[in-house]
């Protein structure tokens, strides 16, 4: 596990933790480019990466690792080591999400929109400000 430390992407997550209410949630983001995974830690996420997504044109992020494990998400260093980011993620408060949205109506007071893996369990998140999520970690872990 490697922690990112980023100054200015945590200054800014924590002006925008006063905005958007709830706590943060820590999920997973994967990337399978390691030019991606550097722009990331260096510079943030960019929503230009994840355009025609399944709930938004914006920033995904899976409850569990099992998702994000899988291609075309997930960094692979070698045949068995894999690398996954553990975020900080501001969800605020989340309406069911669909293809084509470029923003939640935050004027209702939405912040993020949610993936339903059946009626009772979200998935996956979808932000379209990317500074509402810190890249924490880097995980490194094996996989065969």
């Amino acid at each position: 596990i490697t922690r990112i430390q980023n100054l200015r992407l945590w200054s800014i997550f924590q002006q925008l933790k006063n905005v958007i209410p709830n706590e943060p949630r820590r999920l997973i983001h994967g990337t399978a480019s390691p030019a991606h995974q550097k722009l990331i830690m260096h510079h943030g996420f960019m929503q230009s990466f994840c355009p025609g997504g399944l709930i938004g044109d914006g920033v995904y992020f899976a409850v569990r690792a099992s998702y994000s494990n899988a291609d075309p998400y997930v960094l692979k260093r070698t045949n068995e080591r894999r690398e996954l980011f553990i975020c900080q993620v501001l969800l605020g408060k989340s309406s069911q999400g669909q293809g084509g949205v470029k923003s939640t109506d935050v004027s209702s007071g939405y912040h993020s929109v949610y993936h339903l893996a059946n009626e009772q369990l979200n998935d996956m998140f979808c932000i379209f400000n990317p500074y509402q999520a810190y890249p924490e970690y880097i995980v490194q872990y094996d996989y065969t």
